[in-house]
């Protein structure tokens, strides 16, 4: 896990924006931490990549776009189908 304050992170840019695109990463334990987490924050989190592509250093990196109930409804296609 790269943040120690992830938590934090993730409440700050709450704070500051309706959603987040947040790469999880760490051990399976810790990723399930940070996935609650989202899902307590966010009315909406969605997985767009399960396993990273573009490191095989860190494959097990997930991608999740996040959107709170204020987020533009358009942001509502990323991450769909």
């Amino acid at each position: 896990m790269w943040l120690k304050n992830w938590q934090s992170v993730i409440d700050a840019a709450l704070s500051m924006s309706d959603a987040l695109l947040f790469e999880s990463n760490g051990t399976e334990a810790q990723q399930a931490e940070q996935e609650a987490y989202l899902k307590s924050a966010y009315s909406s989190v969605v997985l767009v990549r399960d396993a990273s592509t573009d490191d095989v250093e860190q494959l097990r990196r997930r991608l999740f776009i996040c959107r709170s109930n204020t987020a533009d409804p358009a942001l509502a296609t990323i991450g769909a189908g």
